[in-house]
């Protein structure tokens, strides 16, 4: 059943969206925050927009606001596309999730009309706004790969 929450026009389901699963070990930041994978759209062409989305899940109430960084990492580390934001565009805070509700984000981002063709790494991660501090994962990394998306080469006119 669909949970409303004061103050937001957000409604959320409290199951992850059909197409996502959680993994066997989900990344957790900060011991508090999961995340269940999400990529919408493994090919894209370099100028254009990589679309995806990504559920997360705080396991306990959160009492701070977090932003999430999401970036696209060639094969020699350099970044060809990123976006920064806080859940939902700003409309439903991190502070106002419940303990095990999932929370859909979807996010977009322009890939680099110089990005040249190859395979590239989605990752995401969440900071502190106020310090520009990341949150570290379980497994002591600041972000968590999503998954590989592959770049085509602009095409020339």
């Amino acid at each position: 059943r669909p949970i409303r929450f004061p103050r937001s026009p957000l409604l959320v389901h409290p199951t992850p969206p059909t197409g996502y699963a959680a993994e066997p070990d989900e990344p957790v930041f900060g011991e508090t925050i999961r995340l269940v994978k999400g990529l919408d759209q493994p090919e894209v062409t370099a100028g254009d927009w990589l679309r995806f989305r990504l559920v997360w899940q705080a396991d306990q109430a959160v009492g701070t606001d977090l932003t999430v960084f999401t970036q696209l990492l060639g094969p020699d580390g350099q970044v060809w596309g990123q976006r920064d934001n806080q859940p939902q565009g700003g409309r439903y805070s991190l502070s106002w999730w419940q303990p095990g509700q999932p929370v859909a984000d979807d996010y977009a981002f322009q890939v680099s009309p110089d990005a040249p063709p190859g395979t590239y790494r989605l990752i995401a991660g969440w900071y502190d706004p106020t310090t520009l501090t990341r949150l570290p994962t379980a497994a002591g990394q600041d972000f968590v790969e999503i998954g590989t998306v592959q770049i085509k080469g602009a095409e020339k006119y």
